[in-house]
Parts: structure tokens; sequence; C-alpha cells
């Protein structure tokens, strides 16, 4: 377990947690923190402009702000869903709750980001200087791991930042059981790794827990401080069962739900080709050197990589040319180093394999794999690439500083003082020569990681100027590419033709810069030795490192403003909703076609100018619309609308007009040319069997927006007439396909016979919040109260104070029966069946934890008296 640090002075630093070292991770905290604040919001004003973008603008931001309100259900999106089920919410997240409580606008969500940023540094930091590394080098590691490839492309995906980040805290309290076997460490790993269930993305986690396994698995082996194989067999087993239980106690509020939920959910099981989809092909590892080789960090430039995604943020690994270059120097010195070197370089070997996806034969093995098959986009296994190459360059640095400070101390001579001592034959001449042969020695990592650095960067310049050639039709006689061939999902070569040639001409900033890091990075590199230089170099090292990654990543998001959000002088649609009276609490709207393909996504305020209210953007305005924005739908509301995981719907759904009409649809807005056609092409029958307009266009905006209204759209809450009886869900939808099929009047509800005959009734007064609504209402008989709400188990109803059964109508909402006429009391409440178990179990964990760190506390104390005791004098 140990490397070849451990008989040096800084063995101590690693041990204990004294005050000064506490002070110094406040310290190197706030630095992070700065630092993060230059990187990513240096250049914007962050108190109306958003870090990022993407996602993070168009769901994390409006998700998270929603989440502090810690209501189970969001009605204002897919006619409403159990957001304690979809997890990107961050519902349970603690820093989420308490940041955006306190600040719940647009510096908040920055803020919130930003401390990830630097919470990444510093417990990257705290991981490697317990592995006793300098406070320097291990400093250099946190930085690098905060600003790797991984991490900035992702900062749209704020949720994926908070996951990852919990990792090396993880790891920082498993090394320290490794060394002092003491179970209250393996308690404290459990925090961090629940709060990364709590923090929304699964997908890491995941990652994450293989890992932390792996590596609690190879130090527990590795110790010398267990004997035996059963010995270490049984630590294994009991941190391991510890470690789990109790973060699955602690984050078990998120997996209860999903449990709970997922029967109904669209996302119990992908295909092959969705598991498999934007995996980083081999040909990528060359954007290690040169990050925009294949385009895509700039986003007005398509990856036009064969078969990448066209979303550089899911295939974008750069870390650095300089820390790139220590990781190879520890690469080549890992024997000195031992067991960490020998670890970390595994893992991100396995990990970079496993990132092809379906490129590695394993992955249609790893396909029949439990909870892994749930998860696409294996690109995101760069996750573990970045980070064992951040941990990688700060043990090469590491060795390089100690080492060559050793060989100065044994080598105090310099070479004047050689030249003259051979002049004047002094007897100490040949010793002298013996410790400049061992300063050679110390000599040869550094060159041969300047060779290997060089080489492969050589190399990469070689094919960008072949590719370069091949696009610009230089090599065309030796090897001709027809501009037919498919690069990826948008673009064949003959489209890109000319982006290829002047992407990777000399001129462009995507070689030249990389040219100009390399030379600086070869410079320190072979600096490092010379003591002389040492301040200079280790001033360098930190700005090279932050300068490198925001050259390379900094163009990958757009840094939207927010003040559309809270502003309407740039969003005329809602002054038309307004000079309407659009009725918000018993009516949707439809932003048709917010997702225009490759184009539309190159930036998140095209979606905020063009198509607003996009979905969850729209909750800022009190809008509820009928889509949604995110992987999780509910089945029954998938299969009844026809949307797409993104919110998308077919033009044959589109054309369903009676189902928009149950739903409560008012109004449509539409952008494109093919939107507006397929919404004007469909037809409707009229009171008089004639065929009609089903949606008439009633308003195009300044901003171009078409929007169109749908007179037949139905209340929130009536009753219906007839029940036509449905034997299930598909039943239902055959039904409902019928063309005399009147939603006015007629309800298909399952579970529940036909009746021709029922009586009326009306709304007399009504109370709606999220989880509830109280609603009086005043029926002739026996009747059907529709609730256009989706159905999902969980919701109960009563009709004056009397549990009643809750039918799932028009396949996809809510309604209930009422037996008498009268005036009635009318009650819906959502309460979610696991909550109380998540939360006593959340209670178990704290508990536990608590009884843990007490027992330790008293051992501890017990132990130190009899210390004390045994010394004392008679």
């Amino acid at each position: 377990m140990h490397s070849s640090h451990s008989n040096k002075p800084s063995i101590r630093e690693g041990q204990n947690f004294p005050p000064q070292a506490m002070q110094r991770a406040a310290g190197f905290a706030l630095l992070y923190f700065i630092i993060a604040w230059a990187f990513h919001a240096g250049t914007i004003n962050p108190l109306n402009h958003l870090i990022g973008g993407g996602d993070g603008f168009i769901q994390g931001f409006p998700s998270k702000l929603f989440s502090t309100s810690f209501s189970s259900w969001n009605p204002s999106v897919q006619a409403g869903k159990y957001v304690y089920a979809d997890v990107l919410y961050q519902s349970f997240y603690p820093p989420n709750l308490v940041i955006l409580s306190f600040l719940p606008n647009t510096l908040g969500f920055n803020f919130y980001l930003l401390a990830h940023y630097a919470l990444a540094g510093l417990f990257t930091y705290l991981f490697l200087h317990s592995l006793r590394l300098t406070t320097y080098s291990a400093f250099i590691g946190g930085l690098t791991f905060m600003v790797s490839g991984f991490m900035c492309a992702h900062k749209g995906h704020e949720y994926i930042i908070c996951s990852a980040i919990w990792l090396p805290l993880v790891l920082y309290f498993v090394h320290r059981y490794v060394e002092r076997l003491q179970i209250l460490c393996v308690a404290w790993a459990a925090v961090p790794l629940g709060l990364s269930i709590l923090a929304g993305f699964p997908q890491i986690t995941l990652y994450s827990s293989a890992l932390i396994l792996a590596y609690l698995a190879t130090s527990i082996f590795h110790s010398p401080k267990l004997k035996g194989w059963s010995v270490k067999f049984r630590h294994l087993a009991g941190s391991t069962f510890l470690l789990f239980f109790l973060a699955g106690l602690l984050g078990c509020l998120p997996i209860l739900a999903v449990a709970e939920t997922s029967p109904h959910l669209t996302r119990e099981r992908i295909t092959y080709e969705m598991f498999t989809s934007d995996g980083f092909p081999p040909w990528q590892v060359l954007t290690f050197l040169i990050p925009n080789f294949f385009g895509g960090v700039d986003r007005h430039i398509p990856m036009y990589g064969p078969g990448t995604t066209i979303f550089a943020a899911e295939v974008y690994p750069y870390i650095g040319l300089l820390p790139l270059a220590f990781a190879i120097g520890c690469f080549t010195v890992r024997r000195a180093i031992g067991f960490q070197a020998r670890f970390w370089s595994a893992a991100g070997a396995v990990a970079l394999l496993l990132s092809f996806g379906g490129m590695t034969p394993v992955y249609w093995l790893l396909f029949h794999l439990p909870i892994y098959n749930l998860f696409r986009v294996p690109a995101r296994h760069l996750f573990e690439v970045d980070f064992a190459l951040s941990i990688l360059a700060a043990l090469g640095l590491d060795y390089f500083l100690r080492h060559f400070r050793l060989a100065s101390e044994k080598n105090p001579g310099s070479e004047t003082t050689r030249e003259k001592m051979r002049e004047q034959k002094h007897p100490g001449y040949a010793q002298q020569f013996s410790d400049a042969g061992k300063r050679i020695k110390y000599w040869r990592p550094i060159r041969k990681t300047a060779f290997v650095l060089a080489f492969i960067f050589g190399s990469s310049l070689l094919l960008a100027g072949i590719i370069h050639s091949l696009a610009a039709g230089f090599l065309s006689h030796i090897l001709p590419i027809p501009d037919s061939a498919i690069l990826n999902y948008y673009y064949r070569l003959g489209d890109v033709r000319d982006v290829i040639a002047g992407n990777l001409s000399w001129h462009s900033p995507t070689l030249l810069l990389p040219l100009f890091i390399f030379a600086i990075t070869m410079a320190i590199v072979l600096s490092a030795p010379r003591t002389n230089r040492n301040a200079a170099v280790l001033i360098a090292i930190p700005i090279v490192v932050s300068a490198d990654s925001f050259l390379g990543s900094h163009r990958m998001y757009d840094n939207p403003s927010t003040d559309a959000l809270f502003s309407r002088a740039l969003r005329p649609e809602l002054d038309f909703l307004q000079s309407r009276n659009f009725d918000r609490s018993h009516y949707r709207i439809f932003p048709v076609d917010f997702d225009l393909g490759s184009t539309a996504r190159l930036t998140s305020t095209y979606h905020l100018l063009k198509t607003y209210p996009y979905p969850l953007l729209n909750m800022f305005d009190g809008l509820s619309v009928i889509n949604d924005y995110g992987p999780f739908w509910l089945k029954r509301y998938q299969a009844v609308t026809g949307f797409g995981a993104g919110g998308t719907i077919p033009p044959a759904k589109l054309q369903n007009y009676k189902i928009l009409s149950v739903l409560g649809t008012r109004f449509l807005l539409a952008l494109s040319t093919e939107t507006k056609q397929s919404i004007e092409a469909t037809k409707a029958e009229s009171e008089s069997n004639g065929v009609v307009d089903a949606f008439s266009s009633v308003e195009t905006t300044p901003n171009g927006i078409t929007i169109y209204q749908n007179s037949r759209a139905l209340p929130r809450f009536r009753f219906v007439k007839r029940i036509i009886a449905a034997r299930d869900l598909d039943d239902a939808l055959s039904l409902m396909s019928n063309r005399r099929f009147d939603p006015a009047n007629e309800a298909v509800v399952e579970n529940l016979e036909s009746e021709d005959q029922l009586a009326t009734g009306k709304i007399i007064a009504e109370q709606i919040g999220n989880t509830w609504l109280n609603l009086e209402v005043e029926t002739e008989g026996r009747s059907f109260l529709v609730v256009a709400d989706s159905f999902l188990p969980g919701w109960t109803a009563a009709v004056d104070g009397k549990t009643t059964t809750i039918f799932p109508a028009y396949g996809c909402v809510r309604g209930i029966t009422i037996e008498n006429a009268g005036i009635h009391h009318v009650t819906f409440r959502f309460i979610p069946r696991t909550l109380f178990t998540g939360l006593a179990c959340t209670a178990l964990g704290i508990l536990l934890l608590g009884l843990l760190g007490w027992v330790a506390f008293t051992v501890r104390s017990s132990s130190v008296a009899g210390r004390r005791s045994a010394v004392a004098p008679d």
C-alpha cells in the first residue's frame, strides 16, 4: 500500500487533520473557488448570465428552483409528473436546497455550480495529500481534475458535476480506513457516497461506486497491516457492506421513489442501440492532444468525426498537455511510485476501453448486466479517465519534484565548481563525477516523458495534416473519398469538407493554440529539475494548466442571459396570452417544435428567444405545457400522446387533436415551416358532419412564432355524459382512435362499466395546489368527474371524506365517480407511498453514523485515559 514516499517526513501530514491542516484546506477551498470563478464566470456577469447553458439553462436552472418548494408533484409539465422519481430535479440534495433557497436566482445557481467545482478541487487535494504527496503536487492534482475536460464539458449538465465531485472524498476516507483500520472512516466515506446518490445522476454514481470498490479491494490486499487472505477478505466484505449499506440509507429517498415508480416509467429498459449510443470512438483519442481536432468545441463547428456524436460535451476528454506530460512521466516511473501509479494506470485504461462503447467487444456482455444496462452514453466513462489522469499527473509531478530535489542535495556542486576541480585535479573529483552520473539517472524519466509527448503530439499533427489534405482534395488522386460518405447523425462528408479544411489548416486556432501550449509544456518539463528555476516553474504550472483548459473549452457554451426569464420585453407571445385572458389554471399550451435539430441546439438562447415557453422554462410564468424535456416519462402519458423522450411529437400524433383537447391544450406555438404545415393540415369534424380546420392561426409574433388556437380544448375539471368501458390501455387507445369518439361528452375509462346516461354536474369552488386539489361540486345524480392531470398510483381521492377509487380515463388522466346528487366536497391528495419509508431509512442512517462516531469517541477517550494512567506516578 505504501508508495515510494512512505519514509518521508511528510507522512504525518496525511495521517492526522490538525488545525494547521484544516486551515490549509480552507485556504485551498477558497483558492479553488476563486480559480473556478475566474475560469467559468470571469468573462460574464454572473448576476444575469448563467454559467454554461445548454441543459443547465433549459432544465437545470428551473428544476433546481422548483425542488426548493419540496413539492413531489410538478403540475406544469407533462400534465403533471412525480419529480421525486425524476432524479435530475435533485429534490433531496442538500447543497441545492440550501443555496437556492437563500439565493433563488441566477447568482444562486452560478454560486451553486462554482461551489461544486471548488469542492472537486478540494476533495481531490485531500485525497492526494492523504497519499503523502507534497502540498503543491496535491494542489495541482486537484486543479487538474477541477478544470479537466469532462468537468468543463458538463457544466451544462450540473447534475453530472454534482454527482462526480464526491468520488475523491470517498477515496480519501477509504484510504484512511486502509491505513488505520478504523471502521468510522468507512462510515464517513458513506456520507459523500450518499450525497452522490442524492445529486441525481445515478450513472456517474454507479461508475464511482465501481471505482471505489476496486480501490478498496486493491488497497486492502496491498496493505501490510493485514496478514492472511482470510483476514483481508473479512475486512473487504465488512467495509464494503457498511459503506454501501450506510450510503444506501443516506441516499435512499430518490432510490425508493424511482423503485416505486419504475413500473410506470419508460426508462425501465433501453435497447442496445441506445445503450451504445454516443460512445467515444478510438480515433477520438486524438482530442487528448488537440481538443478541437474533430470540431465541436467551438459550437458553431459540427462534430465531423466518423461515428461520433455531434455534441462535443459527451466526447471531450482534454485535460491539458502539461498534466498529460506529468501523467506520462508517472507511467514511465510507475514501478518507483508503486501501487498508486499501477492502480490508476489500470483504472484509466479500463475506463477508456469502456468509453468506446459498442466498439469494445465486451460491451455486448455488459448490456446484460443489471443496472449497468439502464444507462446510455458510454463516453461518460471519460469521467474515470480524466480523474485517473489527474491522479497520475499529481503523482508524476510529485515524483519529479521530490527526486530532483534529492538529486540536487546529493550533488551540490555546480558545473563551474566541477570544472575547477577537474583543472586542479582535486582528489574529490571522482566522487563528484559519480554524483553527476546519479543526476543523469534522474534525468532519464524527464527525457523519456518529453520524447513520448513529442512523439504522440507530432503524430497527431501529422494526422491533422493528412485529414486536412483529404478534405481539401489535395490527396484525392491517392485516396478519393466521395462526398456521400456518412460521418455522423447529421452530416455527410460533402457537407463539411470546407469546415474540416478550415478547422485543420495551419493558421487555425485548432492547431496554433495546441502548438503554443506544447512549446510551453516542453519548456516546463525540461526546466523542472533546474533548482534555480523552481520558483518560476511552480508559478507557471497552475497558470498553464488553467489557461490551457480554458482556451480549449470556453467556446463550448454560450453562457445565456436570463434577463428574458424575468422580463417580458423579448416575449410577445406572453402579451398575446394576456390579451386573450388565458386561463392558466385550467388550460395548457403546447410549444410544438422547440427542438429543430443540430442548428437549434447550438445555443441555449435560441430556444428562449424563438420558441419560448420552452418546457420547464414555462414555470417562470406560471404556465403549464403538455410536453416535457428529459428522459423520464409516464408510460401511459407517452403511449397516448406519442411524445418522444425529448418532448417532440410525430406529425401523426400532432394531428390527433382530440387528445390535445382532452389535455386542455388551448394554444399551440409553432416556428418551423414543416410544423406549421402539419398543424394547418389537421382537420376536424364539424357538427354538420363537415370537415373544418382543427386549429386556427390567431397570431404571428415579431420573433417568428405562429400561435394556433384549439377552440375544442376541454377544461381541466369537467363532467362527462357517457362512459365507454375499456379492458386496458391498449383497448382504450383503440377506442379513442374511432372517428366517432367524442371526448367532450364521452370518457374512455378502464376498470369501469359502460354507462350511457350520467347526470351532469358543475364546479362551484376550487383550491389548487401542487400535490392537492379541493373541489366543491354540485351534481344531479350519479356522475363522472374528469381531472385532466396525469394518472399515477399514489394519488388518492375522497368524496365528502370517504375514499373513492381513481380510474384511468382517456388512458392517461384521472377520473372518479360521484354517486349521489347534491353538493359534494372532493379532495385529491398525492402522497408517495415510499416517502415516509425513505425518511425513516435516512434517519436510521444518520443515527447509525452518530452511533459509530460516539463509539469511536468513547474508545479513543478510554485509550487516552489508559495511557495517561499508565504513565502517572504512584
